[in-house]
């Protein structure tokens, strides 16, 4: 990391940060930030943290009206053909496995109303599979909530002084390039402004196309920006998603109202559990459920 930066001058960073947000997002390409962030970002993907081994991950997906069940996991998974709009780390038709740490804000990635029927699909890692990730504002979110990210390792901050060998002018770029990454991955984007998620998908990208000193990298992790910052959310590659998760449980709900601090209230008339999830992804459901 420490040579990558010392490659780039304050002076480029900064000419490379004015020409993304100085942009017209509704005219520009996504590949011209990407010709422009390509040097700034291969220094800032060498730090990479991994989830604690075994931890599961969760996606929620909606029943259309009168779809009782999902007869397969590849309802839950996300299907190009529904993509057509950009999201924040995929450009139209291109899937992306957004995850999250917890199985409430899961639902609350897919702002769900009362009456919504919904499945849960629950992820486990492959034996001892964990994936290589690139920490995108977690730092600030365990800060917030009084907690550690990754174990027993220190924030941040610190590693990255570790890293830099507290070396002033390596830490003042990085911190550059930190802030950028944050303030434009993390953006909240109203509804019907998708173009305002060509930034993230170029800093996506790019970091999806890096590879550490010991393997590619497989995501990003980041705050949830419908939960409120509570938990992480993973961005995964359909092809690191398959290579380390599996499919391990399925639920299917109502939810029938909101609560306070995230919550939902749930019709337990509605709610039932897959019995098992066969390896081609078939969900078995309980033959009395209907």
């Amino acid at each position: 990391m420490q040579y990558l930066l010392s490659r780039l001058s304050v002076k480029s960073i900064e000419e490379a940060i004015e020409f993304v947000t100085r942009s017209d997002l509704e005219g520009i390409r996504i590949d011209d930030f990407k010709a422009a962030l390509y040097e700034i970002l291969r220094a800032y993907g060498c730090y990479t943290k991994s989830i604690k081994k075994g931890v599961p991950l969760f996606r929620a997906m909606k029943h259309h009206a009168g779809e009782q069940f999902f007869e397969n996991v590849k309802r839950i998974y996300p299907d190009p053909n529904f993509l057509t709009d950009l999201g924040r780390a995929n450009r139209e038709k291109q899937p992306i496995f957004y995850l999250s740490g917890d199985p409430v804000i899961a639902f609350h990635e897919i702002k769900p109303k009362p009456g919504d029927v919904i499945s849960l699909l629950e992820c486990r890692p492959r034996d001892a599979a964990s994936p290589m990730l690139v920490p995108i504002g977690i730092d600030e979110l365990m800060k917030r909530h009084g907690v550690r990210a990754g174990g027993d390792f220190p924030e941040n901050s610190i590693r990255i002084q570790d890293l830099l060998a507290n070396d002033e002018e390596s830490l003042r770029k990085y911190w550059m390039i930190d802030k950028f990454v944050t303030t434009g991955f993390l953006k909240d984007v109203a509804e019907g402004q998708n173009h305002e998620y060509k930034t993230s998908i170029a800093i996506a990208e790019l970091l999806f196309s890096y590879s550490t000193t010991v393997r590619p990298i497989d995501g990003l992790a980041y705050p949830t920006i419908a939960g409120m910052w509570t938990h992480a959310n993973i961005a995964l590659s359909p092809g690191a998603f398959h290579r380390i998760y599996r499919p391990f449980a399925c639920q299917r709900i109502m939810i029938t109202g909101l609560l306070p601090e995230l919550g939902f209230a749930l019709d337990p008339e509605i709610g039932v559990m897959a019995n098992d999830i066969n390896s081609d992804g078939t969900i078995c459901w309980p033959h009395s459920a209907g």
